[in-house]
């Protein structure tokens, strides 16, 4: 039975393709905190609002994280400042745009 109750916020994992040299990729994980907003809200910052998807709706939904480190390995706290400095990560960015978008949609991990 479904219950007409929805879970509002959700620790997704993120997998991030870092570029390297010679068109290779290393991959890098971390826990992203998401508020998981209804349809409403989600068009509204998709289709009406005029700003700049996905970083618009990234910055809405993304409310936490464990994992993410700076350069030298020391844990980086979340807060607005930091979120925007990994949203101007483009790979980064991508990577949580397509987390976000399996936990909004219910789409679980992909069985190997």
């Amino acid at each position: 039975m479904f219950k007409l109750a929805k879970k509002t916020t959700v620790d997704w994992p993120v997998t991030v393709s870092i570029p390297q040299d010679d068109g290779r990729v290393t991959k890098a994980t971390f826990s992203a905190k998401f508020e998981v907003i209804g349809q409403r809200e989600h068009d509204d910052i998709v289709y009406n609002a005029g700003g700049e998807l996905p970083r618009d709706l990234l910055k809405r939904v993304l409310i936490g994280w464990k994992g993410v480190a700076t350069e030298d390995g020391t844990d980086k706290e979340f807060n607005d400042e930091a979120c925007a400095e990994l949203l101007d990560i483009t790979y980064a960015r991508a990577a949580l745009y397509e987390a976000y978008g399996k936990a909004a949609n219910g789409k679980g991990r992909e069985k190997n």
